[in-house]
This record gives C-alpha cells, sequence and structure tokens, in this order.
C-alpha cells in the first residue's frame, strides 16, 4: 500500500462516503460579493428575465449577472440616461424585459435594447414610488406609496392613481407588493399593518392591528404566507373583510429567545431542490429556516459556519428568489447566495493536515 499520507487520508474519506449527495437539508451554498464582480455587497432583492439574466438591486446599483459574470448599472451625474439613484428599493421585470426600479423618490425603467434608463414621471414630476411588482394577469406594473397605490401600462406608460381611504401611521417603508391568484394587491408596510386590495371590485382592506408584515407568498396550493418582524410566520385565512391567521413558532430554534420573536423576510419553494412541502425561509439574522408543510412546524435551520467553504456567506438576509430552474437565490448583507441542485454533488474540505509551504 502507498505510502503517501495524502493518497491514504483520500481513500480513508472515499471509504466514508466522501463525494456522495449530501444527507437531507445539508447543501452547498455558492457566494458571490463584490470581489466577483458585485456592484456592493449589501443585495436586498433579485429576479430573472425572459433570457436567464439575474438581475440584483442593491444599496449601491444595479447588477445583471448571466451565471459567470456581473454587469453594473451606477448613477453617472454626467448622463441624465444613467440610473437615476444607486440605493434602490425594488424591482419588478415585464413580459418585454424592461428592468424597473423604485428609489422612493422615484421610479424608472432600463430598456433592455437602448441600455438607457427612463424616469416615470407624473405632472412632470416623479411618480413616488416605494415598492413595486409586475402583474401578469392584468398585464401591467403596480407601484404604491404611503398614499396611493398606482397601475402603470407598461407599454403605453399610462398612469392610474387610487388613493388609499385609509392610511397608517409611523410607517418607515413598504417592504413588498404582492398580487395573488384571487387577484388581490398586497401592500405590506414595515413595522406597521398592511392592505390587501381587491383590484377586480376595488375594496380596500387595511389590517387593524400592527403585525410588522416583511414579505407575503402564495405557494402552489395556493396557501398565503407571510413573514414578519418579531411577529411570528403566519399562515393566513381570508376573505375581502376577514383575516385570520395561525402562527408557527419553535423556541428550539437556534437564537431563539422565544417562539415568535424571530425576524423573518421572504419564503420560496424549489420543487426540485426540496419538493413543494418544505418552504425555505430566510431570517434576517439568523441564517434560513426550512419549513415544513406536512408537518406544519420547522424543522431545520441553518446558519454561518465560518470554517465551511460551501455554507451561507451570512446569516443576515434581505430577500429570495426562485428561478425557472428552482435555483435559490438569497440576497444577503454579504453578497448574494445560490443554491442549485446539480452544484449539491461537489464539496470542497480544507484538510488541516496537508498543509505546508506547497499546500493547495
Amino acid at each position: 500500500m502507498s505510502k503517501n499520507p495524502s493518497l491514504i487520508l483520500f481513500l480513508l474519506l472515499s471509504l466514508n462516503g466522501w463525494g456522495q449527495v449530501p444527507a437531507p437539508y445539508k447543501f452547498k451554498f455558492k457566494n458571490y460579493t463584490y470581489n466577483d464582480g458585485l456592484v456592493h455587497n449589501f443585495t436586498k432583492k433579485c429576479l430573472q428575465d425572459s433570457k436567464g439574466f439575474i438581475w440584483i438591486i442593491t444599496q449601491h446599483g444595479l447588477s445583471r449577472f448571466d451565471g459567470l459574470n456581473f454587469k453594473n448599472y451606477e448613477h453617472n451625474y454626467r448622463d441624465s440616461t444613467s440610473l437615476p439613484q444607486n440605493d434602490l428599493q425594488d424591482i419588478a421585470i415585464d413580459t418585454d424585459d424592461k428592468i424597473w426600479l423604485s428609489y422612493k423618490n422615484g421610479l424608472c425603467f432600463l430598456n433592455p435594447t437602448t441600455q438607457k434608463f427612463t424616469v416615470i414621471k407624473k405632472h412632470n414630476q416623479p411618480l413616488i414610488s416605494y415598492a413595486l411588482c409586475y402583474d401578469k394577469n392584468n398585464n401591467c406594473l403596480w407601484s404604491a406609496n404611503y398614499q396611493s397605490y398606482t397601475k402603470i401600462n407598461t407599454k403605453t406608460l399610462q398612469i392610474t392613481e387610487t388613493a388609499f381611504k385609509q392610511t397608517t401611521k409611523n410607517i418607515s417603508a413598504i417592504n413588498q407588493l404582492y398580487v395573488d391568484k384571487k387577484n388581490r394587491l398586497w401592500v405590506l408596510y414595515a413595522r406597521s399593518k398592511y392592505h390587501c386590495i381587491n383590484l377586480t371590485s376595488g375594496y380596500q382592506y387595511l389590517h387593524p392591528k400592527i403585525i410588522e408584515p416583511t414579505g407575503i407568498f402564495e405557494d402552489e396550493e395556493n396557501r398565503i404566507w407571510m413573514t414578519t418582524w418579531q411577529q411570528g410566520f403566519r399562515e393566513l385565512f381570508t376573505n375581502d373583510s376577514i383575516h385570520q391567521f395561525k402562527l408557527y413558532g419553535d423556541p428550539n430554534l437556534k437564537y431563539s429567545t422565544g417562539p415568535y420573536d424571530y425576524i423573518t423576510r421572504g419564503v420560496g419553494i424549489s420543487n426540485s431542490l426540496t419538493g413543494q412541502n418544505i418552504l425555505w425561509v430566510i431570517k434576517n439574522t439568523d441564517g434560513i429556516l426550512l419549513f415544513d408543510k406536512k408537518q406544519n412546524k420547522f424543522i431545520e435551520q441553518i446558519t454561518y459556519d465560518p470554517n465551511s467553504k460551501n455554507g451561507i456567506a451570512t446569516d443576515f438576509n434581505e430577500g429570495i428568489f426562485v428561478d425557472k430552474n428552482d435555483n435559490i437565490w438569497i440576497c444577503t448583507w454579504h453578497g448574494l447566495t445560490k443554491i442549485n441542485k446539480k452544484e449539491q454533488q461537489f464539496i470542497s474540505w480544507e484538510l488541516p493536515e496537508l498543509k505546508s509551504q506547497l499546500y493547495n
């Protein structure tokens, strides 16, 4: 037998299952940062266009990722057709692959052909926009601020603005706009309440209690889930005038001091990676949770491990998106994280025993 210690160690690892597909709920994560070409490490949200590009909004500009390289967009005061402002709030992509961006004091879109930005105006003033979503069923864009919600025809740019009949106080941001399968527009106010608007009838429901919603997600079974700021992970049961909740908590999760005190930011499902019954729930400061819809409980928490080359980049997360190939993308405070099923069988290990001047 060879006396080469490196070969012996490799054989031992092989005999013990090294190189096999990881056990359930043990994943390899690929992380991208500024050093890889990303415009800024604080990423907020991302979406995919029809060509497969991933578009990422950050605290300082916009990035487009083709799987290998990043193309970045930043404000240039010398160019009126450049990105109007670097600190972006929300993103939406329409059927013509126009990239729509909100930045609180304005709304714009990037023309994919000309690569120029256009600012949307009303009465010759920029349209105030804190959140966006594209509505495929109604073929329009929805935008919202604290006083109104606006429908925008993405082809003609016609604007139809509707005032909220009731408003809520002490809003710091709008966390999300979302259109569900019942043709309802959800407007989630940070650290406050939420609106649910029936787009067919125009009925506006303002939830009476402050539940601090951060995100909403409708799954393939039409179950609606809401993430919150220390108000529990919730399933919603609703009609136009009555909204009820079922709360899910787990006092045994890491870093948790109570069953509902954790901050969750968004939900995603990857059928090919973990199946339709597992919800990926990102936490704002404590990694990732996996929720089993059949058991109606959290079953796993994934947190940052500084010794792992395959782990998540940080426990601090902002957004989650599942692309058309079922890859999961997580926007974090330290770059962009990807989970790809096809990459799960390849794992890198650091072997301290082999460290020397020649170690690679």
